[in-house]
């Protein structure tokens, strides 16, 4: 098997881990936290995981869905981030270098 196939097999068995994981009911969950505009919001987690926000100010329960998001999808936020970046050889080896120069070669830069 090459580096390539196990690294995605690899990949492929963490994600359904994962979601085999959230799928499983939990306990219900609260959260704190303090907004960028010093508010406070609180995420609640019912018995399924999923997030009910609640806060004082738009900015603040942007704040903590963003949270949430990263809570649950920190690997896919990375993923699409590097994605972007024209960065995906770095974490997924070196079969990606021709998607990486594409993408870089044909998207913005930070600069534009």
């Amino acid at each position: 098997m090459s580096l390539q196939k196990f690294r995605f097999v690899l990949l492929l068995v963490i994600i359904c881990c994962q979601v085999a994981l959230f799928a499983l009911p939990g306990h219900s969950q609260t959260r704190v936290l303090i907004a960028p505009d010093s508010t406070t919001v609180t995420i609640d987690r019912d018995n399924y995981g999923v997030p009910h926000i609640q806060g004082a100010s738009a900015i603040g329960v942007f704040f903590a869905q963003g949270f949430a998001v990263a809570e649950d999808r920190l690997f896919q936020l990375e993923l699409f981030r590097r994605a972007g970046q024209g960065r995906l050889a770095e974490m997924l080896g070196p079969g990606y270098t021709n998607m990486d120069k594409r993408t870089r070669q044909l998207y913005y830069t930070e600069q534009e």
